[in-house]
């Protein structure tokens, strides 16, 4: 219904698609192939391996809290004008984009990097694969009041309640998480007024929507991209019917 739907102006100030694997590629925690960041750098020229450092933290039989490092190598790739990063570790692939032109673009390039990992671990399996899009609505000159003008009405239900209780003055935060279930796929939907300014009473009214659609099953990690079509439908579909024809208007302008 929305495949079509492209927008001018995009809110996004992030997408994410990110698949866990079931089991550490250990070869990772040393190098990645030639061939491997050959495959990646077409994409994502810059390189830059990072050394990170975890703690764990254990209680022992004897009652004593026994702490331990755990050293990960991360391996970053990021575009040319650092606009996106490839993340590789022995246990999860992400992409990030910060600046977002459109899904067949990202899906493209996450499809590069699995299929590359299978290539040379042929068989490796995922135990999650997510999609997430956060949008940042900062538009000037919008009070509280007037959000509905860009964003259903339902949506903003319970901001009419502290509006009509002469509350919406004082308001330092609106913000809602929503979980929804679906076949293959579980959608956690976050908006509302998280406030930048919080705990001090909301002087920029910033309408943050922020959908990460998931899928927490065993599967051939190729298999992947089908999972993270199905999230990108669920998504797109709860975007658009979380906004109004003005928006929309803005968007395309």
């Amino acid at each position: 219904m929305y495949e079509d739907v492209c927008y001018k102006k995009s809110y996004l100030t992030e997408v994410v698609v990110r698949v866990d694997l079931a089991t550490p590629i250990v070869s990772f925690e040393k190098n990645l192939s030639s061939k491997l960041v050959n495959s990646i750098s077409k994409s994502f020229p810059i390189a830059e391996p990072l050394d990170t450092v975890g703690h764990q933290f254990q209680l022992g039989s004897d009652g004593d809290v026994k702490k331990s490092e755990m050293h990960r190598k991360q391996w970053n790739f990021f575009g040319k004008k650092r606009e996106k990063q490839l993340g590789i570790n022995n246990t999860s692939v992400f992409i990030q984009h910060k600046k977002y032109s459109k899904f067949e673009v990202l899906k493209d390039e996450f499809k590069m990097a699995i299929e590359a990992i299978d290539k040379e671990h042929i068989g490796a399996m995922a135990q999650r694969v997510g999609l997430r899009y956060v949008n940042n609505f900062a538009i000037d000159g919008v009070n509280l009041k007037e959000w509905k003008k860009f964003i259903s009405e339902e949506l903003l239900s319970t901001q009419t309640f502290f509006d009509n209780t002469n509350n919406i003055n004082s308001l330092t935060r609106l913000f809602h998480i929503v979980e929804l279930k679906y076949t293959d796929i579980d959608v956690r939907f976050q908006f509302g007024f998280p406030n930048p300014d919080f705990p001090a009473i909301m002087k920029r009214p910033i309408f943050v929507m922020d959908i990460d659609a998931y899928a927490q099953i065993m599967h051939p990690i190729t298999e992947s991209l089908q999972f993270v079509d199905v999230a990108h439908r669920h998504i797109q579909k709860l975007f658009e019917e979380s906004i109004t024809d003005e928006l929309r208007r803005k968007m395309n302008a």
